[in-house]
């Protein structure tokens, strides 16, 4: 998300700056650098142009956060600590544990320092936002960025989190076993950053398509009144006796600005569109990979136990059952949420496309996934495939890492 601070020096008399709008709250900012995932701040410098700082309180979040995710993991390797073992000893040994640990530290440590030094305060993306609400305040449009919305989303983002480590904590505590806190922190922060980036991506999309739809509606105004009063012929210029009507002819010439307005900022909306797909695109892709490999290995680890017996055993199964559902449940909200704001945003910026004949943007993931609801189609058939494939092999793999080590 974009913090937006107002300059903090006087300017001279000859060169007054405007003071830049705040796209997110204070408070919001407060609580995503004491999470660590905002390192800068924007602002504008003496010449009237955007620039960053370093906020000291973002860094302090970010190296404390990096710091206790790489030590509980170290921490959860060297003890062989589990989750997944305590309900049931799956084949895959220690070797599903070791991907989730390996794969959630590269993931969330990658993550956090992309989004802390490079998404949070994207400034060409800020530009464009800040150029094209100038566009629309010309037409009279007042943005409303919903502060206390935005405030109330990044809070409410966290209860989900801390839902899913409760019920584990829970239901390793039914079934009288020894609670990992370590891989229950990892656990939890490798969550929190994967809803965060998707929650940073969603509100960049949510800006986009807040202005698609002002420029709809100003579209749609045109289209109304031109129907309704003004129709583009010799008859609305041209009156009985040869007088020029003045009216029509002003009411015309707000409409071709109007329409000139829309296609102007239509082409800064193109470029921000670009912009997140290069800001998020490797964040994207890896996002929607790993829920996705987690998914899989989940649903074996559910196929493999209910095949084996473990029913039998109704309080541990049902203990079990919690724990996968909340681990597929979890990944399927990532994914789902991606795909919903892309289709949103597209779904304005289609309309707008209709309207002036212009090309529709689409949001991918480094250029590989076009982020749709075709994506989550895709998700179950790949995912039986999988786990046919993973079902067949996964014996015979075990048995020669066994044999290996």
């Amino acid at each position: 998300m974009i913090m937006i601070m107002p300059k903090t020096k006087k300017s001279t008399p000859k060169k007054v700056i405007t003071k830049i709008p705040e796209i997110i709250s204070k408070q919001t900012v407060l609580v995503l650098q004491l999470i660590g995932i905002s390192v800068f701040e924007v602002y504008y410098d003496k010449s009237g142009k955007l620039a960053k700082r370093v906020s000291y309180l973002g860094i302090f979040g970010s190296l404390f956060w990096l710091g206790s995710f790489g030590f509980s993991a170290i921490h959860a390797c060297v003890n062989d600590h589990t989750i997944l073992r305590a309900y049931y000893d799956t084949k895959l040994k220690n070797y599903g544990d070791a991907y989730e640990r390996i794969t959630s530290l590269l993931y969330s440590e990658t993550v956090i320092l992309k989004v802390a030094l490079q998404v949070s305060s994207c400034l060409p993306f800020t530009q464009y936002i800040v150029d094209i609400d100038k566009t629309l305040a010309s037409r009279g449009v007042k943005v409303d960025y919903q502060h206390k919305k935005t405030f109330f989303i990044t809070t409410l983002q966290l209860i989900p989190v801390v839902l899913r480590a409760l019920t584990i904590c829970a239901t390793l505590w039914a079934i009288d076993a020894v609670i990992p806190i370590d891989r229950i922190f990892q656990l939890t922060l490798t969550d929190g950053v994967s809803l965060m980036a998707t929650t940073f991506y969603c509100h960049y999309l949510y800006l986009l398509m807040d202005r698609y739809k002002h420029i709809n509606e100003i579209l749609s105004g045109v289209k109304e009144e031109v129907t309704s009063k003004v129709r583009i012929d010799a008859a609305t210029i041209i009156l009985e006796n040869d007088n020029f009507n003045l009216e029509n002819a002003r009411r015309t010439e707000d409409n071709c600005e109007r329409i000139r307005l829309s296609s102007k900022v239509h082409s800064m909306l193109f470029k921000a569109t670009a912009t997140v797909n290069e800001v998020f695109g490797m964040i994207l892709l890896v996002t929607s990979l790993l829920p996705l490999s987690y998914i899989i290995l989940n649903m074996f680890y559910f196929m493999e136990a209910t095949s084996a017996g473990l029913a039998h055993d109704v309080k541990r199964y049902v203990n079990f059952l919690l724990y996968i559902a909340w681990a597929v449940l979890y990944n399927v909200l990532v994914i789902f949420m991606n795909v919903y704001f892309s289709e949103s945003t597209v779904s304005e910026a289609r309309q707008l496309s209709l309207q002036l004949l212009h090309q529709t943007p689409a949001f991918t993931a480094w250029g590989l996934i076009t982020l749709d609801y075709a994506l989550i189609l895709e998700v179950p058939p790949l995912t039986s495939i999988t786990l046919l494939r993973f079902n067949c092999h996964c014996g015979l793999l075990v048995e020669a890492l066994l044999h290996n080590s």
